[in-house]
């Protein structure tokens, strides 16, 4: 794989990152910050870009922070750090980007604001298989399930010297499914119950085998554009604004980009983009009516929705199941594919059971 190529990879996957990230030089000039790396330093990547640290930081932070990027280089190996930026105490770590001959071609950083968000460290959720033992670990274990799990990519990269790899494919995509899993429990379970639904729904319509894994792979990453959308808009507890609505539905097309950059996954990529079209075409983000939005999308859609409408979420109540299938039925023909909502009801006591 060509050193830009990797480099390109790393900014993919870092863009998305619910936390502060940045890549720079062996030379010490910054060629990305992701968006909430901007947001918390106050820098725009654009006025920065290909400038050295030493020109966007103080002196004294630059040498500490220098001192560390030069053990990052020449040990090879991930560094941890603290210090205090704009009051904040901030802990990161940085860890070296290599090539196929072990030569650092670039280093990447991840920065944690342990004072602007202290509710993830009093939670026990389950993250990355592994649960919080006690309140001291916070997002340590995160960062590090994260750091490892580019590490198995960047290894399997080197190994097979080709990013299209399905192997290679597969391990970015569990990376996603991890940072969607930090990003919003909420979102996780109802994914679960998606993939449960359109699994029932696909085996009903006598659906191939290849096209039911394609169907499953595109209902377990239809939201996972949503780890592009900002916390206070994903669990806002209230309607969403109209401005806020709009940052919100880029999330289709934010899971288009991701899944897209992949290859070899067209079809899941162009259903996870299309999943929130309507049948009469007054959905999104395209427009698209009846059969030209794509089979799997159309499936997901209902099956979306129904779980939407039956579940409590924190800004609604939950629907009967009987007031869901109804509502299933009264859009059937203008939000819904006719067909699938017709094989969803006759099957509602088996979708029931699972």
């Amino acid at each position: 794989m060509s050193q830009i190529k990797l480099v390109e990879m790393y900014k993919l996957f870092l863009e998305y990152i619910p936390f502060p990230s940045w890549i720079e030089t062996v030379d010490y000039k910054i060629v990305f910050l992701n968006k909430a790396c901007e947001n918390m330093l106050g820098i725009e990547l654009s006025k920065v870009k290909d400038q050295t640290n030493k020109e966007i930081f103080n002196k004294k932070i630059s040498q500490e922070y220098n001192r560390q990027v030069n053990n990052c280089i020449n040990s090879k190996k991930t560094i941890w750090s603290e210090y205090i930026i704009n009051g904040n105490y901030i802990h990161y770590c940085m860890f070296p980007i290599l090539n196929e001959v072990n030569q650092v071609i670039a280093v990447a950083g991840i920065l944690i604001d342990i004072d602007q968000d202290k509710e993830i460290m009093n939670k026990r959720e389950e993250y990355f298989g592994c649960r919080f033992k006690d309140e001291e670990i916070s997002k340590y274990t995160i960062i590090e399930n994260i750091c490892d799990c580019i590490k198995n990519i960047e290894v399997k990269a080197h190994r097979q010297n080709l990013l299209e790899d399905r192997s290679i494919s597969s391990l970015i995509l569990e990376l996603y499914r991890k940072l969607l899993k930090v990003k919003n429990i909420e979102t996780n379970m109802h994914t679960d119950r998606v993939v449960k639904y359109v699994t029932k729904i696909g085996e009903k319509l006598n659906l191939e085998l290849s096209d039911l894994n394609e169907l499953i792979l595109s209902a377990e990453l239809h939201d996972i554009g949503k780890i592009g959308i900002p916390d206070n808009i994903l669990s806002k507890p209230d309607k969403l604004t109209d401005e806020e609505f709009k940052i919100m539905k880029t999330h289709t097309e934010k899971g288009y980009r991701i899944i897209n950059s992949l290859g070899e996954l067209d079809n899941v990529a162009k259903s996870v983009l299309t999943h929130h079209e309507k049948w009469d075409g007054s959905g999104y983000p395209l427009g698209l009516k009846q059969t030209d939005i794509p089979l799997f999308a159309r499936i997901i859609a209902v099956a979306d929705s129904y779980d939407a409408m039956v579940n409590e979420r924190i800004y609604k109540k939950a629907m009967k199941e009987e007031d869901a299938i109804n509502e299933l039925i009264r859009c059937s023909g203008t939000q819904f594919d006719p067909t699938i909502v017709k094989v969803f009801v006759d099957n509602i006591e088996e979708i029931r059971r699972l």
